[in-house]
């Protein structure tokens, strides 16, 4: 136990506060996705522009604001997590008559 806590002692001060890039860089590099949500920006195509069903669906816009690494890393493990949520939403709303199991 005591080699992980070092490990990701380790990791923590490896990323944060490594690569920072701000909001105002972000948006003029034209940045996307993770690494725009990872610097203070909470755009997500699926929100902004009711893509496909994701309205009917509950899930949050994962984002950090320090825009380092750490940050980056923070979204993209949140964002699996979000996923995992939609995707059991998504199976629940699929009528019983088309599933085949």
């Amino acid at each position: 136990m005591k080699d992980l806590l070092q490990i990701i002692l380790f990791f923590f001060k490896r990323v944060e506060g490594i690569g920072i890039i701000t909001r105002e860089e972000a948006i003029n590099w034209g940045l996307s996705g993770p690494m725009l949500r990872a610097s203070g920006v909470q755009w997500d195509l699926r929100k902004v522009d009711h893509y496909e069903c994701y309205d009917e669906l509950d899930w949050k816009i994962q984002w950090q604001k320090e825009g380092d690494s750490l940050a980056r890393y923070l979204v993209r493990i949140g964002e699996m997590k979000e996923s995992i949520k939609i995707i059991q939403q998504a199976l629940k709303a699929i009528p019983e008559d088309l599933l085949k199991i």
